[in-house]
């Protein structure tokens, strides 16, 4: 597997772990879930939905430049 894949199976993973951490710490932190029954199947679609969001501004890309003003405008539009 070359480099780029690698990274960008990277970043899938890590932001579907994020995703499932911080919904479910907001939830916990709200008192909906305990830690030892977190959400995971309400969580499918909201997972679905940001990895498309980043995916569109080519978030994946291992050669965009992520730094720029121009990304981190596209970036939060897409996830709003």
């Amino acid at each position: 597997m070359n480099q780029g894949r690698s990274v960008t199976l990277t970043l899938i993973v890590l932001d579907i772990l994020t995703v499932f951490l911080v919904f479910n710490a907001a939830a916990w932190g709200r008192g909906i879930v305990q830690w030892e029954s977190p959400l995971v199947e309400p969580l499918l679609l909201p997972v679905v939905m940001h990895l498309l969001a980043v995916y569109l501004v080519d978030g994946y890309s291992y050669r965009t430049d992520v730094l720029s003003a121009t990304y981190t405008s596209l970036h939060a539009i897409a996830l709003l």
